[in-house]
């Protein structure tokens, strides 16, 4: 079926033929759906509230979601202030026997199995037996905000009657650093902590006060052992002149100022200097827990208060009262968490109420099952004690450790004969206008199940032939991808929704985070635009950019495919200086960085032990094996500033901004002459890491002992990436990026030559084969006009890929050069992320993809996906004819004109066109038609 937009729409009203009740949901669903995007390459919502975003890092428009970091199912977010979740699971079995409890941070034989591309649709398969023959599908199908309804289906495909469990688990989560203090007795005091300073310094900077692990402030501590969990140190103190400036609002009746602190060593002391509405010279002097000191307030209104250390034992600041009354209050006490809700049920309405204490909301969780029991366990996890227990079915109250409190509605048993299923409703709701209508769970299993027959036959509809095989996996893929997403991160000064690669990875995440938003452009491109906003910073915040691991900015890689799919201006003009702040930092243009050395190469090891994300690479092992970061240079670093520096020159030419455009070039040409002039090594045939001396000149190749080159590997190949390798360079490096006996293996693109005398077959990334770096060479090949070499990449990337997933039902960080099999996180979405970029490019009817040398200025495919008019600008060398692929229907053959005349393309395969354009940089009109008969 091929359908315009309007005709789909009233397509899908007839297809779903639902109740008045449920019509209303879908309408407003299928509209999200539209403002989504029905094609590959579409405009962005303009619903999009820029305003909003610009002080956000946050993403997911709900309070509802696949937040857990401990067992996997529905989240609500309680409170967003305190970093409060509740989680919702569920843990299917066998009756009295074995249970399916599904940790998300070891493999749990359980698999997210499907999800819908606005994110409201989520289904986990729980495998419980061999080949599939016993399974469970727990779908969770976020109604609005304040409900979600949940579908438990078991399946018996066996021979044999089986006789299961569903346990639905309910529990509060705190954030991951629970204050051990606070504070009482606060009525008649202010409380400011020590992080919401006006300005802060250290007399000694360091590299990293400019860019702060995880977007903390300068000097944050984030730490359970202060209250708010945040504090000021990070050596404060000891060096003199480290200084903090407040500003304070003194109301006439405050009469002391407290200050909060600790030393960082116990049994020492110090001194501070205080100036402002107090004054004065103040001892600090160690002792157990959090130390209070009060002084006595001089002036009233609005005053500044600075702290400024004489040097010595460095210490804590927590923060500061501000007293009217007698100083002996108000009182630190321990801090004890409280996970036990007030429970009430309601059994002739197979209902129960939970209102769990510092949440607002009350929970009612309903069912359709008779044979319910409820159950608590107070204890801090369920892998084992929940196991533990599962044979004193006499029993209701399990008594642990006390850390956790979890409540159980066990339903069983359930019987289940060969070749059966049954399904089990549940809704938990927040409100009383969310209770569920009789009738509701028929209503809601067909519900469901509209939803997804509905959305598989559209994508089922949108790719060719050659791709309808790897579906499933892309709906493996697709659905981890929507289900690493946590809360709360702490960033900012405040808890935030984030996507991570696994939920493995309880923090940011700054490249990984990259490569997650380029996966988002493909099925969700709001929320793509979303997190790469998330990493970014304005004006006003300290950082140029929220960063943890390697500081290579995927996001501007991630805003180019965006902005080539889209040619969205506002999403332009908004997130351009946002990504110039990242930019201008990495490549040593502000003026605080630390990574641009006097010999134009680029150095980020103070930021991060990691240059590229490659753990183990060999050369960058060496670096901190013999403490050479202040003095050598790896390739990558100022390869990708001259990428990058492509980029922004692309969208600063689209804005009219001359200027950044003329600096762009020059810092192109000052990279890529460095890189030239120190780098190549003809020995080698790789571009080497640079040693330089004391002052930062550059002396020699990084090499052993024997004069081997460390940078045997993608590292010494990234100039390719970047566009400046001479003919000869270009030459030998694809020759051993291509051949079987240097880096190209039976898996893959290795990230190290296996001529290296350093490769190993047992490493991280050393010895296999990961996605992200074959992403840039793939489109590297684009730009070079070798577009036979780009398919060799993705269709060897997808033949892996699926065969492990198929097999594991997981999707796996990366793959063992030897054999192809995966590897290292079972649920990984961030790195694989490139999957869904050559799955779509490929196979996706209405996919225009570019190299790095393309802007796509405008485009248009037909509805029927069988013409395209596309405006392109091109900044390519002379000697490169660079080419493009356009995924369109395959019932036609097509005619390819380029600037009004006929143009060199070849058919791949039916719909699947690649097209060259001719060498040189200049703008060129595209126009693609069916063929006439």
């Amino acid at each position: 079926m091929k359908f315009s937009n309007e005709e789909l729409f009233v397509e899908f009203l007839l297809y779903v033929n639902m109740k008045q009740v449920f019509r209303v949901f879908f309408i407003a669903l299928f509209l999200k759906i539209l403002t989504i995007g029905i094609f590959a390459q579409t405009k962005l919502p303009s619903s999009i509230n820029y305003k909003n975003l610009e002080s956000s890092h946050d993403v997911w428009d709900s309070d509802w979601g696949p937040f857990s970091k401990r067992y996997v199912g529905i989240s609500h977010i309680a409170s967003k202030e305190k970093g409060l979740r509740i989680d919702f699971s569920i843990i299917p079995g066998y009756y009295r026997n074995k249970v399916y409890i599904p940790n998300v941070l070891f493999e749990s034989d359980y698999t997210p199995w499907y999800v819908s591309i606005d994110g409201r649709l989520i289904t986990y398969r729980y495998h419980m037996g061999v080949n599939e023959e016993v399974y469970a599908d727990t779908t969770y199908l976020r109604n609005d905000e304040s409900s979600v309804y949940l579908n438990l289906k078991l399946v018996n495909k066996s021979t044999d009657p089986q006789t299961m469990t569903l346990d639905f688990i309910s529990h509060l989560c705190f954030p991951d650093q629970l204050p051990k203090w606070k504070i009482e007795n606060l009525k008649d005091f202010q409380w400011v902590n020590a992080t919401d300073y006006h300005e802060m310094q250290f007399s000694h900077p360091r590299p990293t006060d400019y860019l702060v692990h995880m977007g903390y402030r300068r000097g944050e501590i984030y730490s359970g052992d202060f209250l708010d969990a945040k504090a000021i140190g990070k050596g404060f103190g000891k060096n003199a002149d480290d200084f903090l400036i407040y500003k304070f609002d003194v109301r006439d009746e405050y009469q002391y100022l407290g200050l909060v602190y600790q030393m960082e060593h116990a049994n020492t002391s110090g001194e501070v200097q205080i100036s402002g509405f107090v004054q004065g010279d103040v001892a600090l002097k160690g002792g157990e827990g959090l130390q209070v000191i009060y002084l006595p307030i001089s002036k009233k209104g609005r005053q500044e208060l600075e702290i400024r250390s004489k040097g010595g034992e460095p210490f804590v600041i927590n923060g500061f009262f501000l007293s009217r009354q007698d100083p002996s209050h108000p009182i630190i006490v321990d801090s004890i968490a409280n996970y036990i809700p007030l429970s009430k049920l309601h059994s002739s309405e197979k209902r129960l109420e939970l209102k769990y204490p510092y949440v607002e909301k009350t929970y009612n969780i309903n069912w359709d099952f008779e044979r319910t029991k409820i159950r608590t366990y107070q204890h801090h996890e369920l892998d084992l004690f929940f196991r533990e227990k599962i044979h004193k079915h006499v029993d209701f109250d399990f008594i642990g450790d006390q850390k956790g409190h979890y409540t159980n509605v066990h339903l069983g048993p359930i019987l289940l004969t060969p070749q059966t299923d049954s399904t089990i409703h549940m809704i938990i709701s927040t409100d009383e206008s969310s209770k569920p209508k009789k009738g509701w769970p028929l209503e809601f299993s067909k519900h469901i199940n509209e939803i997804q027959e509905f959305e598989r036959q559209r994508s089922h509809e949108r790719i060719l032939e050659a791709g309808q095989d790897y579906l499933p996996t892309i709906e493996r893929l697709t659905a981890t991808l929507y289900s690493n997403i946590v809360f709360p991160i702490y960033t900012s000064n405040r808890f935030i929704k984030h996507f991570t690669p696994g939920k493995n990875w309880n923090s940011l995440y700054t490249w990984d985070s990259g490569f997650i938003a380029l996966g988002l452009n493909e099925v969700n491109p709001e929320l793509a635009l979303e997190n790469i906003n998330a990493y970014t910073t304005n004006s006003e915040e300290q950082s140029p950019f929220l960063h943890h691991g390697s500081p290579l900015a995927i996001q501007l890689y991630a805003f180019f495919d965006l902005w080539n799919k889209s040619q969205d201006k506002t999403m332009l003009r908004y997130l351009y200086p946002r990504l110039k702040r990242i930019y201008d930092f990495i490549s040593g243009e502000n003026s605080k960085s630390n990574t641009l050395m006097p010999s134009n190469l680029i150095r980020t090891w103070d930021y991060f032990y990691n240059s590229g994300g490659w753990d183990d690479y060999p050369a960058q092992v060496a670096v901190h094996k013999y403490k050479l970061a202040d003095t050598v240079t790896p390739v990558i670093s100022t390869a990708h500033c001259i990428r990058m520096a492509k980029i922004l020159r692309f969208a600063a030419l689209e804005l009219g901004f001359n200027e950044d455009v003329s600096t762009y070039q020059r810092q192109i040409n000052e990279f890529a002459n460095a890189v030239q002039k120190y780098a190549w090594n003809s020995s080698s045939g790789y571009f080497s890491y640079v040693v330089h001396d004391k002052m930062g000149q550059p002396l020699r190749h990084f090499t052993d002992s024997t004069g081997a080159d460390y940078n045997m590997g993608l590292d010494g190949a990234y100039p390719l990436i970047a566009g400046i390798c001479t003919p000869e360079q270009e030459e030998i490096l694809l020759e051993k990026m291509f051949s079987s006996d240097r880096m190209w293996t039976a898996s893959g693109m290795s990230v190290v030559d296996q001529k290296n005398p350093y490769y190993k077959n047992d490493g991280y990334w050393n010895g296999a084969v990961w996605m992200p770096h074959q992403y840039f060479v793939w489109k590297t090949m684009l730009d070079l006009g070798r577009a036979d070499l780009a398919k060799k990449i993705a269709d060897k990337a997808l033949q892996i890929y699926h065969l492990e997933t198929s097999r594991s039902n997981h999707t796996f960080e990366h793959f063992l050069a030897e054999n192809g099999r995966g590897a290292g996180w079972h649920h990984f979405s961030g790195l694989s992320m490139p999957i869904l970029s050559w799955f779509h490019a490929y196979f996706q009817k209405g996919t225009l993809t570019t190299g790095f040398d393309i802007w796509v200025e405008q485009q248009e495919f037909s509805p029927t996906f069988d013409s395209l008019n596309a405006q392109l600008f091109v900044a390519s060398s002379d000697r490169h004819k660079p080419q493009l692929l356009v995924c369109l229907n395959p019932s036609h053959l097509y005619q390819v004109l380029l600037d009004g005349k006929p143009c060199f393309f070849e058919q791949i395969e039916p719909g699947l066109l690649t097209i060259r354009l001719p060498e040189g940089s200049g703008k060129h009109r595209l126009e693609i038609k069916k063929r006439q008969a």
